[in-house]
């Protein structure tokens, strides 16, 4: 289930990949389930496809023997074989790992975290190797069936990454011989020459790879009896990296990964337990305006986590992004600029705010160049949107003081309700049953139905963001006052308060599982919370 996000208004790119990727050889289970430590090692994430450079290594035919036949090929996996210095370990979760060669099936259009270990003459040094496989596609798709896709760690790299350089390599099929890959090292390289793109100069790109450093998990605050009874919290995962207020946050579907959006004109996706920055989504703005300097307002997930979508001033577009490959897949363009962006969680709807309507499409990524624009909405300036989880309902609030919820599939108006204040934020409950809208001095919960009022969070100090939990029991808030609190989503009693941001709070955001909350500040940070009932 897609947890519920509350990113509303107030006031070189690395690696990508999709929201669910998977081991699929050695082990049913996913990569870096919610429950491992920090030092568990197999995330499935979002990585770099831009690596080339020169011939590195050749792909050997696949073998007829018994112990080197390779499984089934499968259309939507690639099987590599994995080599690295002797005695090292190539850890894939927390009950699986790999010696050198080792094989592994992993989806296509995907990201995937290792982590390599145990490295002779450096015992103390782990590190991070991302992974980015690229689709299947009629150009490669007879090699793959034929060929073990190679991903060579060489000793010359581990001393790169080791002092602190940022090892990129491309694996890719030439475009005049299909039948052997060839390999591309950043180092190699004319500087600033990214290795997947020259690499997709030179042909088609199987695998991308990118090694450095494995960041250190933050240690939580000590607990002693005195301080649990106080109800202290572990610390909080800071992500810096952005260079301006971080307007919005999200979590991938399968919670191992969070996107965010920022004035600084960029979207950033991070590995979510270890704070890691994947991927930068520069935005390309092309008709800055008085209404908008070019940031991004909003970013979402795709259900599938193989897309993130951005919305904002600057190019009157919402960017639909590629995890994997890190390429903008489509831009939605209409007259007006987006300042809130959301995809339906029950399929490829995408639903985007602009001041005088609210657009929705049939995101199909095998129509890249179509808008598939399939309802507009009567709305005046809307400032969010956000679907019930079952895709059947869509609503959004705006500065007209207004709440309105539609039919995603007829476009009916289904209910509207005069509010108080303008609406900054719509979210609905996990049931569909509630309807969360957030004006700037507090918080109405509603029917979802009838609109009538149920709750009411009052007495706060600027509200811009609301979501809740995938439970339903709680709702999280973002605040002017620079807090996070939790609220009892039935009884509207503060649970907590969550403090350390240094300015505004924009946006919260759970994630799938309820035990971790993103928020995203003018402070340039996002922070994720421990937040387990």
């Amino acid at each position: 289930m897609i947890a519920s996000i509350g990113i509303c208004l107030l006031g070189s790119f690395l690696w990508q990949g999709s929201a669910k990727p998977r081991l699929a050889d050695l082990s049913s289970t996913r990569l870096g389930e919610d429950e491992q430590s920090h030092d568990s090692v197999a995330k499935s994430g979002v990585v770099d496809p831009t690596l080339p450079g020169p011939l590195v290594a050749t792909t050997p035919p696949r073998q007829s023997d018994s112990q080197t036949t390779p499984t089934e090929h499968k259309t939507n996996e690639v099987e590599l074989e994995f080599t690295f210095p002797a005695g090292a370990v190539l850890a894939v979760n927390d009950d699986e790992s790999l010696t050198s060669p080792g094989r592994l099936n992993l989806a296509s259009r995907g990201l995937h975290v290792l982590t390599l270990r145990n490295i002779p003459d450096h015992p103390e040094l782990k590190l991070t190797v991302v992974v980015a496989v690229w689709s299947i596609i009629p150009e490669t798709e007879a090699y793959l069936r034929q060929h073990l896709v190679p991903l060579n760690l060489l000793t010359e790299d581990i001393q790169r990454a080791a002092a602190g350089d940022l090892v990129k390599k491309a694996v890719y099929l030439p475009h005049a011989d299909r039948k052997h890959a060839e390999t591309l090292v950043s180092s190699q390289l004319e500087p600033g020459v990214e290795p997947e793109e020259e690499a997709w100069r030179r042909g088609h790109v199987l695998v991308g790879l990118k090694v450095l450093p494995y960041p250190k998990a933050v240690a939580p605050l000590a607990t002693s009896s005195t301080e649990h009874a106080a109800n202290a919290e572990r610390k909080p995962l800071i992500l810096i990296g952005h260079a301006d207020w971080v307007t919005g946050v999200a979590f991938s579907p399968d919670g191992k990964f969070v996107a965010s959006s920022s004035r600084d004109k960029t979207v950033k996706v991070w590995e979510a337990a270890t704070g890691l920055e994947l991927l930068t989504l520069n935005r390309q703005v092309d008709n800055v305006n008085q209404r908008g300097d070019g940031y991004v307002q909003a970013v979402a997930f795709s259900p599938d986590g193989k897309k993130v979508a951005s919305a904002g001033p600057g190019n009157n577009a919402v960017d639909v992004w590629n995890v994997v490959s890190g390429r903008r897949g489509r831009s939605h363009v209409r007259e007006s600029i987006f300042m809130s962006v959301a995809f339906s969680p029950a399929g490829r709807l995408l639903a985007a705010a602009n001041y005088n309507s609210v657009k929705v499409w049939d995101d199909d990524q095998d129509d890249p160049e179509g808008s598939n624009e399939i309802l507009s909405l009567d709305a005046s300036m809307p400032l969010s949107v956000a679907f019930s989880l079952d895709g059947k309902r869509l609503a959004a609030g705006g500065r007209d003081n207004k709440i309105k919820v539609w039919n995603t599939v007829t476009g009916e108006e289904l209910l509207t309700v005069q509010n108080a204040d303008q609406v900054l934020c719509v979210a609905f409950s996990p049931d569909g049953t509630r309807l969360a809208s957030v004006c700037p001095t507090g918080v109405d919960v509603r029917d979802a139905t009838t609109g009538k009022m149920v709750l009411m969070l009052n007495g706060l100090i600027g509200i811009s963001g609301v979501a809740y939990s995938p439970d339903g029991k709680r709702l999280a808030t973002a605040g002017w006052d620079k807090l996070v609190k939790l609220w009892d989503a039935t009884t509207g009693q503060e649970l907590r308060a969550l403090k350390g941001h240094g300015n505004a709070v924009g946006g919260v955001a759970f994630s799938p599982d309820g035990k971790r909350l993103a928020s995203s500040s003018k402070d340039r940070t996002v922070r994720i919370w421990d937040v387990a009932p």
